[in-house]
């Protein structure tokens, strides 16, 4: 069995797709999977996107300075990619990035979530016409859809009508190099971001579902002499639709504690984890969420919203925060801050938990989800 996997998503700066993509290809056998684009084609796209000082330059061929090029660099990306899919020797196509590509394989797409369809104000309008023109059709091509978590399977299955024989959930992991680290790995990391430990920490894109104008609110209302001792440090890139939260952030925020980063070498984000008192993730939705999962890795408490899938990969015992409550949201920081045995009892047996979510198991069920499509026509002919 040869599987081709579409890597162009990871090609850029990465957020959570890319880790997807790029930690799935790691562990599935070398052998069996063929990563487009290959090493040359990388190695291009690559010399494009030269992240410096913590933060990353966004240039690329495949986002020029006007639609035409980008339209014209994927119009070529693709044409290589068919000619691939056809001469590859490949028996099966998986897209990690929602919608498929066209080939003649047989295809399998990961469905990370479905906020732009339930939620298009979230989002930019070229991204929801994108998905509202090609989505639906693209899905029609697929032998099976994988989904992250449960709640995000139950969500295709009812927006989408998808038979649920059609759908696997498949849960990601955490990368090897998240884990407790001694105050002498983390000093020097966080001297290049000038900070002290004990800040809170938030880590994603900023875009309108992360929740960050709440959580600013939230923290901006805490005392003066919290803040000053304990600031909340914002990891990510300006996403889109940030008008009223960067408003906010440059108008307030930044003069009350809040820091932002913006895109910090992935090399540092373990020294940053270990750093904080604790992680605030606040978000309205998500299909994953890497972040909670990897701060637990780092034995670090978290602060997490009931968003769904959120409390899917959170443990048991864990509180969650309304997204919208302010008040809630504020208090949690204040006793994480303030109230060292629950901060204690936040962080207890967190590092077994995110032990459960390996990369391997990722790469075992994923592909057990490849043979059994190709098992699919033979197990109907019989």
């Amino acid at each position: 069995m040869r599987v081709l996997l579409n890597g162009v998503a990871s090609l850029k700066p990465k957020t959570g797709i890319g880790h997807y993509i790029e930690s799935l290809y790691e562990h599935l056998p070398v052998d069996d999977t063929i990563f487009f684009p290959g090493p040359w084609a990388r190695g291009f796209a690559r010399r494009f996107f030269k992240p410096g000082s913590g933060k990353a330059k966004k240039r690329s061929w495949l986002k020029g300075p006007s639609k035409l090029v980008r339209r014209a660099g994927l119009a070529a990306m693709r044409r290589m990619f068919r000619t691939t899919a056809s001469r590859s020797g490949c028996d099966l196509y998986h897209e990690p990035n929602y919608v498929p590509w066209d080939c003649d394989l047989p295809v399998v797409a990961t469905i990370h979530d479905l906020s732009v369809l339930l939620y298009p104000e979230w989002h930019p309008a070229d991204r929801v016409t994108h998905f509202e023109t090609n989505f639906r059709d693209g899905l029609a091509r697929c032998r099976h859809l994988i989904t992250d978590c449960a709640s995000v399977r139950r969500e295709v299955i009812q927006t989408l009508g998808i038979e649920p024989e059609r759908i696997s959930t498949v849960r990601l992991g955490v990368r090897a190099g998240f884990r407790p680290l001694d105050d002498d790995e983390i000093q020097g990391p966080l001297a290049d971001y000038q900070l002290t430990p004990g800040y809170l920490l938030h880590v994603g894109t900023i875009e309108p579902r992360k929740n960050l104008l709440i959580l600013m609110q939230a923290y901006v209302d805490l005392p003066r002499e919290l803040r000053e001792r304990h600031p909340l440090v914002l990891i990510g890139g300006w996403g889109w639709r940030t008008e009223k939260i960067r408003d906010y952030y440059e108008g307030t925020a930044r003069h009350q504690g809040v820091v932002h980063i913006g895109y910090a070498a992935e090399e540092h984000l373990p020294a940053l984890y270990n750093g904080a008192r604790a992680l605030v993730f606040p978000s309205h939705y998500e299909g994953f969420g890497f972040p909670p999962l990897e701060m637990m890795a780092c034995g670090g408490a978290v602060l997490a919203s009931s968003a769904t899938a959120v409390r899917e990969i959170m443990p048991a015992s864990a509180d969650s925060i309304h997204p919208e409550d302010i008040a809630d949201w504020r208090n949690a920081m204040h006793r994480t801050i303030t109230n060292d045995e629950y901060w204690n009892h936040s962080r207890s047996g967190v590092i077994e938990h995110a032990r459960s979510f390996t990369w391997e198991r990722c790469a075992r069920e994923t592909q057990a989800v490849y043979q059994n499509v190709l098992r699919e026509p033979i197990a109907r002919a019989a």
